[in-house]
């Protein structure tokens, strides 16, 4: 503890020296204009001179312990701190300085070695909503350590990192295609992994906002002999379903871009680009194109695990997907938004019919539950992907890169 109070009275003695001209500073950046917006006319043109008498730091401060990547220690810090002084803007016409006293409530985050001191260009000023912001983000961060899945460029693949080991399907591409030059480029890597990412977010999200949503027996009282439940729902509960849906959208999108890049190298005549979708290609009809024009997909344990996931995990995405996309009025439950079918579903069993209200709560329990499974076989899904396609470069005739046969092994992190 001793030692952490010393980097944060570094921090201070960083920020007060020379008459606070860090302050001064900081605020010369255009970042940081917008402190000045409503407090003087022309912000660009202006600059804070600071009373460092004035200076009152709050008594508390949030840090953590970290290791750099050069295992040097040191702490992050997030401290409150309030300064008076003058913003001074000068008229480029006349040459005339208006002065406007001012005092600015900041919020400081700063990474503090213990040994070298203030990491000066990691100095950030925040206001209340800045750092609101950032907390969150951290909550976020913290939730989504405790899922245990990283994003895609986090692991080893067959021993390579995420890129390289996408850069097999290179040997299959026509150069004289741009299309398939464009789309198996590091752009679409990004796409993936951008996908993987979104979906980790919404799911770690929606695991944040579920833990707090309203319970049906929260309100509960009895009339005229029976129970009643009214829906009392709050913003816990909007959040949780807006993030849920968000994740299913998202995870909806992963396996449509991984079916793009399958559907791209093996090149279906059965399936028009048009129509194409994850369900499309491992359809009857184009598998059985597929294994007549590739053979060795028939006891491709790849193929063979895409071809199970359409029966199974994907139609069960896409029930929980449709609805978000096209309104089901002839559906029982899901019809539309997670918010509306979930508090449609809560007001019809509202009074007293408390198993078919477990029923309603239970469905999106088995949701969450589906994403955050989901989330977690992702990167062995991208894996296969690219073992897939890299299986059928290695059994084109005459192929010069042909080699032995690869094995999936488990993804391990790096």
């Amino acid at each position: 503890m001793s030692e952490l109070k010393g980097t944060i009275v570094q921090l201070k003695e960083c920020m007060e020296m020379n008459n606070g001209i860090m302050f001064w500073s900081l605020l010369r950046l255009k970042k940081n204009k917008h402190f000045m917006s409503g407090k003087i006319r022309n912000p660009d043109e202006a600059y804070f001179e600071p009373d460092v008498k004035s200076i009152v730091w709050a008594n508390e401060a949030l840090s953590m312990s970290l290791i750099d990547e050069y295992q040097e220690p040191y702490d992050e810090i997030i401290i409150d701190v309030e300064i008076s002084g003058t913003l001074n803007e000068q008229n480029l016409k006349t040459g005339k300085i208006y002065t406007v006293p001012v005092t600015f409530d900041f919020a400081i985050q700063s990474f503090v070695y213990p040994q070298y001191g203030v990491n000066d260009r990691e100095i950030r000023l925040m206001n209340k909503e800045q750092k609101s912001l950032l907390l969150f983000h951290k909550s976020y961060e913290r939730e989504a350590d405790q899922l245990n899945v990283k994003l895609l460029f986090d692991y080893k693949y067959k021993g390579e990192d995420a890129f390289s080991f996408f850069t097999r399907i290179w040997k299959l591409v026509d150069h004289s295609n741009a299309t398939m030059v464009a789309d198996t480029s590091h752009d679409y890597f990004q796409e993936i992994y951008d996908c993987q990412r979104n979906l980790r977010y919404s799911v770690a999200c929606a695991n944040m906002w579920g833990r707090y949503t309203t319970h049906y027996t929260e309100h509960a009282y009895d009339f005229q002999g029976r129970k009643v439940y009214p829906a009392k729902l709050n913003f816990y509960d909007s959040k949780y379903l807006f993030y849920l849906e968000n994740a299913v959208e998202e995870l909806y999108t992963f396996y449509e871009r991984l079916a793009y890049l399958m559907y791209l190298m093996m090149d279906p005549v059965t399936l028009e680009a048009k129509y194409l979708s994850f369900q499309g290609l491992f359809q009857k009809r184009t598998k059985k194109e597929l294994k007549e024009k590739y053979p060795h997909l028939a006891a491709d344990e790849h193929f063979i695990w895409f071809s199970r996931r359409a029966n199974h995990q994907h139609k069960l995405l896409s029930r929980n997907r449709h609805p978000l996309i096209h309104y089901q009025t002839g559906n029982e439950f899901i019809k539309g938004s997670y918010l509306t079918s979930f508090t449609r579903g809560w007001l019809n069993h509202a009074t007293g019919d408390e198993k078919e209200l477990m029923k309603v709560f239970q469905k999106f329990d088995e949701i969450k539950s589906f994403v955050n499974s989901e989330l977690i076989i992702c990167t062995e899904a991208f894996e296969r992907t690219i073992l897939l396609i890299d299986g059928i470069g290695m059994h084109v005739p005459g192929d010069p890169f042909s080699k032995e046969g690869i094995g999936i092994t488990s993804v391990v992190p790096d």
